[in-house]
C-alpha cells in the first residue's frame, strides 16, 4: 500500500512562483528583471521531479505512468492550440502558416512560442522511470556529471547543433534531466548539502560571468545560454533553486482555496495566458507599462481558468465523464 503523503504547501508556492515568473517574462520586462527571473523554467522542472516521485509510485506500471503524463500534458495543449488557431482565424481573419501550426503541435521552439516547455515536461516524464532506477546507485551523480560534461563538450564543438532532432531532444533532455533528478532527490538532501549547492553554484555563475567579461569586456545575459540550457544558465538557476530548498523544510501553509486551485491548475493557467497575451497585444498600446500588462494578463487568465473549472464542476455533477479530467491540472 502506498502511504498517504502530506501536502507540501511550499511546493504549491514554488509552482506559483515559477509560473508567475514565466508569465512575467512574456510581457516585455526590462533586461535586468528578465535576467533575475531566468530560473523559472528549471524551477518548474525541479518541482516536477519532486512530484514525480509520488506520482510514479502511485502508478501501476511504467506505461501507466507515461500514459497519465501524456494525457495530462499533451491533450490539454493540443486542445488549447486548436482553440487558439480557430480564435486567431476569426480574430485576425487570417490563418498562420501551416508550418507554424505543425511546429506548434510538435511543441517546437520556432512555433507560436511558449509551448516548447510542454516538450520539456514530456521528455522529463519519459526519463523518470530510468532516473528513478539510476538514483538507487551510489555513484549515480558521477555518471550524471559525466553525461552532462559530455553534453557541454559536444555542444561547444557544434556536434548536432544544426540537427533539429538532436538539438530539440538530446540537448534539452540532458540538462533538464539533471534538474529533474535534483528534484527527485531533494528529500535526501541535508541542509548542509543545500548550502553547498547554493554556494558552489553561485561561485560557478560568478566565475563564468567574470570569464565572459574578461573576454568581451561586458557581462553576458543568462538568456543567451537558455536554448538549449548550458552551464551559465543552469548555475544561475541552481543558485536560486538551492536557496529556495533551504526553506522547504520550514513550516509553510497555504490555506486559501483559490491559491490551491491555481496551484492545481498551473497547466491551463500557462496555456490560457498565451491567449491573454494575444488580447493584450491587440488592445493595449505598445507603450503600456509592463506592470499593467502583467496584471491584465494574470487577471484575464485567472478568470478564464476559474470559469473553466466551474463548467467542469457543473458537468461532473451531472455525470462523471472521465475525459473532463483533461481540463484540470
Amino acid at each position: 500500500m502506498i502511504p498517504v503523503v502530506q501536502r507540501n504547501y511550499f511546493i504549491d508556492f514554488c509552482k506559483l512562483l515559477g509560473l508567475a515568473l514565466i508569465i512575467l517574462a512574456h510581457v516585455g520586462i526590462t533586461d535586468w528583471l528578465k535576467e533575475i527571473r531566468n530560473f523559472d523554467v528549471p524551477l518548474m522542472v525541479f518541482i516536477s521531479g519532486v512530484l514525480s516521485v509520488n506520482s510514479f509510485a502511485r502508478s501501476k506500471s511504467v506505461w501507466d505512468y507515461l500514459k497519465k503524463r501524456f494525457f495530462r500534458l499533451l491533450l490539454p495543449t493540443w486542445i488549447f492550440l486548436t482553440i487558439y488557431f480557430v480564435f486567431l482565424l476569426f480574430f485576425s481573419q487570417k490563418f498562420p502558416p501551416l508550418n507554424i501550426v505543425l511546429k506548434s503541435f510538435l511543441l517546437q521552439n520556432d512555433s507560436i512560442g511558449y509551448v516548447w516547455i510542454i516538450r520539456i515536461y514530456l521528455m522529463c516524464a519519459i526519463i523518470v522511470p530510468f532516473a528513478k532506477k539510476l538514483c538507487l546507485f551510489n555513484k549515480s551523480w558521477v555518471f550524471i556529471g559525466l553525461v552532462y560534461l559530455i553534453y557541454e563538450v559536444l555542444y561547444l564543438l557544434g556536434i548536432g547543433v544544426n540537427c533539429r532532432i538532436i538539438e530539440s531532444t538530446l540537448y534539452y533532455v540532458i540538462p533538464y534531466g539533471v534538474v529533474l533528478i535534483f528534484g527527485m532527490q531533494y528529500q535526501n538532501f541535508s541542509r548542509k548539502t543545500c548550502y553547498v549547492l547554493c554556494i558552489s553554484s553561485t561561485l560557478i555563475f560568478l566565475s563564468l560571468e567574470l570569464f565572459f567579461y574578461a573576454q568581451n569586456n561586458c557581462f553576458v545575459f543568462v538568456q543567451n545560454f537558455k536554448y538549449p540550457p548550458r552551464i551559465l544558465y543552469l548555475s544561475h538557476a541552481v543558485m536560486f533553486i538551492s536557496f529556495l530548498m533551504l526553506f522547504m523544510n520550514k513550516k509553510f501553509s497555504i490555506t486559501n482555496k483559490y491559491v490551491l486551485l491555481a496551484s492545481n491548475s498551473t497547466l491551463w493557467i500557462y496555456l490560457w495566458h498565451i491567449m491573454a497575451l494575444l488580447l493584450v497585444k491587440k488592445f493595449l498600446p505598445e507603450s503600456t507599462h509592463y506592470v499593467l500588462k502583467y496584471f491584465i494578463v494574470i487577471l484575464i487568465t485567472l478568470v478564464i481558468v476559474f470559469l473553466q473549472n466551474k463548467v467542469v464542476d457543473y458537468l461532473e455533477r451531472r455525470k462523471k465523464y472521465s475525459f473532463l479530467k483533461v481540463f484540470r491540472g
